[in-house]
């Protein structure tokens, strides 16, 4: 959220991620306690910070337990996350951190639920996991384009461009991103006036993109971005369970 009032985003921000971790967690699984596996990054770390404040606003025993990026086994990690018998584990990691903790935390056989942050959606998280592993969590994070009705033209595009591939989760946002930039250089008529180009952005409303329609606030923010929450199905895809919104 750093970034606010320094340009046009049309990913979500992380005060718009976590509300809805917090109440996926909250309303579908009710927990006594959440344990944390937490990477000290500025991103992941900020991440767990916002979901400890809103669990505990509700009544929720937190504990964060730290990790290494360098880390490959994360036993004593794991094991100090479960000492307390949390209802759910929340890894703010990355994928590369994430799979390999999910893998571990399944072997454990213990019947908490996992949780994998945002930092964690991604094909590579269940290449490096498995299919057993990725599926016994679920995600935060955005629909992915092939679920999208709104992009299907974009996936029919790439697909075209590049045969055997699909596109990832992010390139949806990207595509949307250049195009309403490409958008505000014609109506600027002066692509090269950043203050031109900017006024026109930030007029952006209800624009049709492929992640759906697009407002921009005073802020430079996306008000009604999409936020989900992803399982893995059997075939190692990612499938959209739950959502803030739908795309339309």
């Amino acid at each position: 959220d750093a970034t606010s009032g320094k340009g046009i985003t049309l990913q979500p921000k992380n005060s718009q991620i976590s509300p809805v971790e917090a109440d996926f967690i909250l309303n579908q699984w009710k927990p006594a306690k959440v344990s944390m596996l937490v990477d000290p990054s500025d991103y992941t770390k900020s991440m767990a910070d916002r979901l400890e404040v809103a669990l505990k606003a509700k009544g929720v025993l937190v504990t964060q337990v730290p990790i290494s990026e360098t880390q490959t086994d994360f036993t004593p990690e794991i094991t100090r996350a479960l000492t307390n018998n949390p209802t759910v584990v929340y890894l703010s990691t990355y994928f590369p951190q994430g799979s390999a903790i999910a893998k571990q935390l399944k072997a454990t056989g213990n019947p908490a639920k996992c949780f994998a942050g945002l930092a964690n959606q991604d094909p590579a998280f269940i290449d490096q996991a498995g299919i057993p592993a990725s599926q016994s969590c679920v995600f935060s994070g955005v629909p992915d384009p092939m679920q999208m009705p709104t992009a299907k033209s974009y996936v029919a595009a790439y697909t075209k461009a590049f045969p055997g591939k699909t596109p990832g989760t992010w390139g949806t946002f990207t595509y949307d991103s250049a195009r309403l930039l490409f958008r505000a250089w014609g109506q600027a008529q002066d692509p090269f006036s950043y203050a031109k180009v900017l006024a026109k952005l930030r007029k952006t409303t209800n624009w049709q993109g492929a992640t759906g329609k697009v407002t921009i606030n005073k802020a430079g923010n996306r008000p009604n971005v999409p936020v989900s929450i992803p399982t893995v199905d059997s075939a190692g895809e990612f499938d959209v369970m739950y959502t803030n919104r739908k795309t339309k």
